[in-house]
């Protein structure tokens, strides 16, 4: 008889063990995302997952979601997740911007398209989408506090771009394969028109209708892979293949200005350049481990939860 309740006890603290586990470190409380200090576990992961598939128009009823698009997805958060945590915690410290409460409000206002001098049109609306997203009203806040900061952020680093910079005007032909890229360069050093060959070859939709013509760059809108050798060409002097994400590229220099004065639309993409410069520093004080990307379990979980 004491056997029998020595293993009824012991049973019974099993289970309650169990039960303790279950509840604090079972799937739904188990690690998701690491930055820095802050953790998010994957109750909190699956539900912004599911409000990001909502954003996305991903989310609607009957809507089938590519498996392999989820994958993309989840990392998409998981990036979403980080730069929120960077903007809350480095922006006030680093660069002394922060948000106060009233431009939270505003933003949120602004968001589910309702006046914030309404109360009661507000609070239902803020209601409804908390509800929607399944999210609490801190955790709701916090998303709207990186949204704030983010945007002053951002127009702070486009305020701190130069009025003026060395600048180059370039044409170019964007290829997938390298083999492609040999060929475009073969046709070119013929004696063939860039202009004809990008048209012909480039799969760049932005520039290859204009013969290749990019305009006007400054060394900080062009990646940092071959800005360097980009503005070291001399006026008519053209790139090998330059290898950059998602295929090849060559570049051929028509002109060269130097304290060239940027308009706005250059003024937004060098101030974008700071911005994502910034987030990197940063992101090397604030390390981050994403768990769910390569844990299958973990990633069928938030799956399984966020549609």
């Amino acid at each position: 008889m004491v056997a029998a309740f020595v293993v009824f006890l012991l049973v019974l603290v099993g289970f309650i063990g169990y039960g303790w586990w279950d509840s604090q470190m079972g799937p739904p409380h188990s690690k998701a995302l690491q930055v820095g200090d802050t953790s998010f576990n994957l109750d909190f992961f699956s539900r912004r997952t599911k409000g990001f598939l909502q954003d996305v128009g991903l989310a609607n009823p009957g809507q089938q979601v590519d498996p392999n698009q989820l994958g993309t997805v989840v990392s998409v958060v998981a990036g979403i997740l980080e730069q929120e945590v960077i903007l809350r915690q480095r922006a006030p410290v680093d660069l002394e911007i922060t948000a106060t409460p009233e431009e939270v409000q505003s933003q949120i206002a602004g968001r589910l398209t309702v006046s914030p001098d309404d109360p009661v049109a507000f609070q239902a609306a803020y209601d409804a989408d908390l509800k929607k997203r399944d999210l609490s009203d801190k955790e709701y806040r916090d998303m709207i506090e990186a949204e704030v900061l983010s945007t002053k952020v951002s127009d702070g680093f486009v305020r701190a771009a130069p009025e003026v910079a060395d600048q180059v005007r370039i044409r170019q032909i964007q290829v997938g394969a390298k083999e492609d890229a040999d060929k475009a360069l073969e046709r070119l050093n013929a004696g063939e028109d860039f202009a004809v060959v990008a048209k012909d070859m480039s799969s760049d939709t932005t520039t290859k209708d204009q013969g290749g013509e990019k305009g006007w760059v400054t060394l900080e809108q062009l990646d940092s892979s071959y800005a360097a050798k980009v503005f070291a060409l001399d006026v008519g002097q053209r790139s090998e293949a330059l290898e950059v994400q998602g295929g090849f590229l060559i570049v051929e220099v028509e002109e060269k200005q130097a304290g060239r004065s940027l308009d706005s639309d250059q003024r937004d993409a060098v101030g974008g350049r700071y911005f994502s410069l910034w987030l990197n520093e940063q992101r090397a004080l604030l390390r981050t481990t994403n768990y769910v990307s390569f844990d299958a379990d973990k990633l069928q979980w938030v799956v399984d939860h966020a549609i």
